[in-house]
């Protein structure tokens, strides 16, 4: 019999996008594609000027490259 992960999954009520609290420690967390989703739905829907200034920081565009790539493998594990 398996041990239930499922609390590796949880999410904020009423918030969209990766919780913060999951990147915040090492509890193995499970970001999902739908969080991913919603995160980079957000973050395109910041006014051009902002996402261009972010942009022009490599770390911000690696993260969103990074993003890119988990999404496309089902989510990552944040530990």
């Amino acid at each position: 019999m398996g041990i239930d992960l499922r609390w590796r999954s949880q999410t904020t009520p009423g918030r969209t996008g990766i919780p913060a609290f999951k990147l915040a420690s090492n509890d193995r967390w499970l970001v999902t594609v739908r969080e991913i989703d919603e995160a980079l739905a957000a973050y395109a829907s910041a006014p051009a000027e902002l996402r261009t200034t972010l942009e022009a920081d490599a770390t911000w565009a690696s993260w969103l490259a990074w993003l890119a790539v988990a999404r496309e493998h089902g989510g990552f594990e944040a530990e």
